[in-house]
């Protein structure tokens, strides 16, 4: 089928805005897979456009214009689903509101 790109907006633990870049040919079961791994690390599916004007678009990717000090188990939690959906093949890059 045809390859389609989804950007995914979430909020992961203590409201942390993640985006997730996808392309897929099956758009259902690429959200489901993925809203299931958000739901492994409480991390919930956002409305399109909720969390997109937090980020700013570089040429390197989106950038959190806010980043957020997070606590070190949102961050072990959010490092771990980064992880988990980069490991995904329809998954191109994530990005999150965290500070390096």
């Amino acid at each position: 089928g045809d390859l389609e790109m989804l950007l995914i907006e979430a909020y992961g633990p203590e409201g942390v805005g993640i985006l997730v870049e996808a392309i897929t040919d099956n758009r259902n079961r690429t959200m489901s897979e993925i809203k299931s791994l958000f739901k492994d690390y409480d991390a919930k599916l956002a409305t399109p456009g909720s969390l997109l004007w937090s980020f700013e678009k570089t040429t390197a990717g989106y950038k959190a214009t806010f980043a957020l000090t997070a606590s070190e188990t949102t961050r072990e939690k959010i490092g771990n689903l980064v992880e988990k959906l980069k490991d995904r093949d329809d998954v191109k890059e994530v990005y999150s509101a965290i500070d390096a």
